[in-house]
């Protein structure tokens, strides 16, 4: 167990850390792992509803932690945390707003950001195609599909 004054040695010696970095690059760090969980609960939310009501095209839940992924994303693009992979964790929620949205601007907008990332691997022109051909069998079926059915259907093996 850590005492008070062990605890006060160690909170010194981060203000003293932080004071030797840039403060800036610290808060701009810290905001990019709050947007990101953010965007990982809202994803989360999404996947959950996608589960217990597989059959219906989406419900407004859904489509309210899609806007907020795109704002989110917005947010994180215009800061520049977006240009090259900062974590492992993007483009996925990104993808599942997407594959949510019935709103064709938002989906055009995260397809043209999708074509922005193809340097950022492989796998992205593949989430791509993936992402397209859940939107033409969702629109087709008006309900939710799920991702590895289409990827099995057309042979796609990709990861998020």
């Amino acid at each position: 167990m850590v005492s008070a004054i062990e605890l006060t040695e160690k909170q010194e010696y981060n203000l003293a850390f932080l004071d030797s970095v840039n403060n800036e690059t610290v808060l701009d760090r810290i905001c990019f792992r709050h947007l990101t969980v953010s965007a990982l609960h809202y994803c989360t939310t999404i996947l959950l509803n996608r589960i217990l009501e597989p059959n219906i095209r989406t419900d407004e839940e859904s489509q309210s932690a899609a806007r907020e992924i795109c704002k989110i994303t917005r947010q994180l693009r215009r800061a520049g945390f977006l240009r090259t992979p900062q974590s492992l964790v993007w483009p996925l929620p990104l993808f599942i707003a997407g594959i949510e949205t019935t709103d064709s601007i938002y989906q055009e907008w995260i397809l043209a950001y999708m074509e922005e990332i193809d340097d950022w691997g492989p796998n992205m022109k593949t989430m791509r195609l993936l992402f397209c051909k859940i939107i033409q069998r969702q629109e087709r079926e008006d309900r939710r599909v799920k991702v590895r059915d289409v990827m099995e259907d057309f042979d796609l093996r990709v990861l998020l």
